[in-house]
Formats: structure tokens, sequence, C-alpha cells
């Protein structure tokens, strides 16, 4: 089994060109065609490249990391892809996951693509399953794990870092979409001694 990790050197962000699998490879590239945004797939990569970078252990990254890893990119295509969705929807889903932690409402979706409020929120609703502020704070909660999982900062930063400027209330958020508090997350982070 083989890893091969190449270092974007104008973003300092992993790509992988190979990942090992049982049966295929997975790579940054196919589940950006299956509709992942590129700052999604990009976070992930980050995330296993530092991983991969300060392991010491082959047999860590084939037993832990690598499960982990195919595991979080198969997640992504299956909570983010936006390839099953209609052009209109596609474009709403990428400017929403580009730009998570600016201020985002529906009224102000529904004016930057030309929709009423209404018509935006229904066609939204039955092509993704979720009403925007559903998918908003659902991938906001998603990024926060991703911060949290770091290590390095505290849950009121990671609350403004992903867009929301009241922590109690990013903290009801968080439970509501993971089942579990940001202070039990990072518990359990610390506890895994890894990313998780």
């Amino acid at each position: 089994m083989e890893i091969n990790v190449a270092i974007q050197p104008s973003m300092g962000i992993p790509k992988y060109s190979r990942m090992p699998t049982q049966n295929s490879p997975v790579d940054r590239e196919s589940v950006t065609v299956r509709g992942v945004s590129a700052f999604i797939v990009g976070s992930i990569s980050y995330k296993y490249g530092l991983l991969i970078e300060g392991s010491s252990s082959v047999e860590f990254l084939q037993k832990k990391v690598t499960p982990m890893m195919f595991s979080d990119y198969c997640l992504a295509v299956r909570d983010c892809s936006t390839a099953q969705y209609s052009a209109k929807v596609q474009e709403i889903t990428t400017y929403i996951l580009e730009h998570l932690p600016s201020e985002l409402t529906v009224n102000q979706l529904a004016e930057l693509f030309f929709l009423n409020v209404s018509s935006l929120s229904r066609k939204f609703k039955s092509e993704t399953g979720f009403s925007v502020t559903e998918f908003i704070n659902f991938h906001r909660i998603k990024l926060a794990q991703y911060y949290l999982s770091q290590g390095n900062r505290s849950i009121t930063e990671v609350a403004y870092l992903v867009g929301y400027n009241d922590s109690n209330y990013f903290c009801r958020m968080f439970k509501k979409v993971t089942s579990i508090t940001p202070s039990q997350y990072l518990k359990n982070v610390r506890t895994e001694g890894m990313l998780i």
C-alpha cells in the first residue's frame, strides 16, 4: 500500500495523487468531480496531510489514517455533494459553502440569485432535503468540527470562525447536529489522541 502526498507550495495544502483503499482509489479530484466544494476537499486533504507528516509509523497510517481518510472523503460526497442538484441549487450551495463564515440569510441569497424567497426555499428544500438555514447550520458545524479537531482554538473562537456571533447559539446548533456539545467533542478529540 502506498501513499503519495504532494504539497502544493502555493497553498500549503496536501494533494493526494492516490489514496490507498481496499478496491479503488479515491482522490481529491474524484471527490471534487462528484460536486464537493474545493474548500471541503482541501480541508480534508490538509487534515490528513498533517497526520501523515507527523506519523512515525506506517502501521498507524495503514490501520488508522487510511480508513479515516477514506471515510471522510466518502462522507463528504454523501453530505456535501451538489452533483445531483439543478444548476441553480448547485450555484446556491456552492456559494453558501464558500461563504460559511459570512452572514447568510435566505433573503440575501434570494436577492443574489434573482429568486423570490418562497421559490428559493421550496426549490432548495425539495432538492437538498434541508431548509436553507438547516443547510447553513449543518455545514458550519461540520467546519467547526474540523477547526476543533485541530485542538488549538477555543470554542468561542471556532464559533466566530464559522459564522456564529453568539457562542451559546453555536453550542446549541453543534449539539443539534452532532448530538454532543463542543466541549464533549473536544474531550473526545483529546481522549483519542488524534484528529477525529
